[in-house]
């Protein structure tokens, strides 16, 4: 299925304008649709990687990517279920209306409306004064399209409004969720997004995540609600605690870019991992930052314990700002060398192991690899140069064991192993270019 082309405006352009104007307003929509998780991932995996790493450092705008990728066509192809739903429900109804509202000042009226609509400049400034609105009408839509809580199913018939009231003056937070659909829709009451919001508080102060993803939303947006990242944030978060997989990819990416947060990529990548298991796909195309992984592993499985999400990143975020958590940021940006905390980056480096007795007999003991063999297998020399220095070696090895990191039971085992003939000389040199790591380091 077709949505649109930029071949249908550009033939039809009248005055001097670049065949390229044409994609502007289709590849906003698509770079949008992009961000917004609605895109196509079962697209060969490094065309959207790309395409997405593209548009989140903003080398490229959408109308660049529709030409490159699509040949200036939107169609089905590039959307997943939710996206092509969307999109037929509103890209060729409302999104050139909404369009021109956003726009009235930059279009000029020529008389030519294909030159017109087009000639909005293709630059991120103006994707940023579209966004909102369109997110607003996805969060409108999903809104409207979610099984009733209620237990009816869309298309089914829905309470009427003072039943609904009723409900909700009873506590019931379905209820009031419900009318605060009804407040954003319009089909039954005037749209009034002030009230919306206000059965939205109700809803999720009662518990109900779907309502505290919207209420977040409408902090996001400034629908009824003044725009306020930190109460976006909130919401998003006691959503997610309670099972809302979108809101948990939101709070995964402010983490990830600091947005209004402290910048953690071990809580981002617990909470990405948990996105991931929750099906967003955006979350699986987003991934996770090297270089904390096994931290990140360990504190997913602490978010995802009943009711204590927000518990767990409110005490790590504290740790954070104290600098007795590391975040992985500056191990992702500088290497495995890079300090793990302020008080780390601050500590004068450790003085560097010095050359002793016990390593000099684990180096004896590293030798016999080479030297033996070479006395030859059935010569006395063999055995009485293989157990004097797999001795000496495993004494090297008791004595410097500790300095190397191993505790008392793998010093005890690396010791007894080191006695070996020949086989123990592995242990010696691997402790000798553990050694050699330390002195490097």
């Amino acid at each position: 299925m077709k949505y649109d082309d930029s071949e249908y405006y550009f033939l039809n352009f009248e005055t001097d304008l670049d065949n390229s104007a044409a994609n502007t307003h289709i590849g906003m929509f698509y770079a949008w649709a992009l961000l917004s998780g609605l895109g196509q991932v079962d697209q060969p995996y490094r065309r959207m990687s790309d395409a997405l790493a593209q548009l989140r450092t903003r080398q490229k705008t959408g109308g660049e990517l529709l030409s490159q990728l699509c040949d200036g066509k939107l169609t089905s192809g590039e959307f997943n279920d939710e996206g092509n739903a969307f999109a037929a429900d509103y890209y060729r109804d409302q999104f050139h209306r909404d369009y021109v509202a956003v726009f009235e000042s930059q279009i000029p009226s020529t008389g030519h409306d294909a030159d017109d609509i087009c000639s909005v400049p293709d630059s991120w400034a103006n994707f940023d004064l579209l966004k909102p609105v369109l997110d607003r009408r996805l969060a409108e839509w999903r809104t409207k399209r979610r099984t009733s809580p209620l237990g009816g199913s869309a298309g089914q018939p829905a309470p009427d409004i003072p039943t609904l009231r009723r409900l909700a003056d009873q506590g019931d937070r379905d209820a009031w969720f419900a009318l605060g659909a009804e407040f954003i829709t319009g089909n039954r009451l005037p749209k009034d997004f002030k009230q919306a919001a206000d059965c939205f508080e109700k809803a999720a102060q009662a518990g109900l995540p779907e309502a505290a993803y919207n209420l977040g939303v409408c902090f996001q947006n400034g629908d009824g609600r003044p725009q306020d990242p930190k109460q976006r944030l909130r919401w998003f978060a006691l959503a997610a605690e309670g099972g809302h997989a979108q809101a948990t990819y939101l709070l995964a990416m402010a983490y990830r870019q600091g947005d209004h947060l402290p910048q953690d990529f071990v809580a981002s990548n617990a909470l990405m991992l948990l996105a991931q298991q929750r099906g967003v796909q955006e979350a699986h195309a987003a991934g996770i930052m090297a270089g904390s992984t096994t931290e990140s592993f360990m504190l997913r499985q602490q978010l995802e314990a009943p009711g204590q999400l927000v518990a767990v990143l409110s005490a790590r975020r504290r740790k954070v700002l104290a600098g007795q958590a590391d975040t992985g940021v500056e191990r992702w940006k500088h290497g495995p060398g890079a300090a793990r905390s302020p008080a780390e980056a601050t500590a004068p480096a450790p003085a560097r192991p010095g050359l002793t007795l016990g390593h000099l007999a684990l180096m004896l003991g590293a030798a016999s690899i080479i030297i033996v063999p070479l006395t030859g297998v059935k010569s006395t020399a063999f055995f009485v140069l293989s157990w004097a220095l797999s001795v000496t070696g495993a004494a090297g090895v008791f004595a410097v064991a500790p300095s190397l990191g191993l505790g008392r039971v793998a010093r005890v085992i690396a010791t007894a192993v080191a006695v070996l003939p020949v086989i123990g000389g592995f242990v010696n040199l691997w402790l000798v270019l553990r050694w050699a790591g330390q002195r490097s380091s």
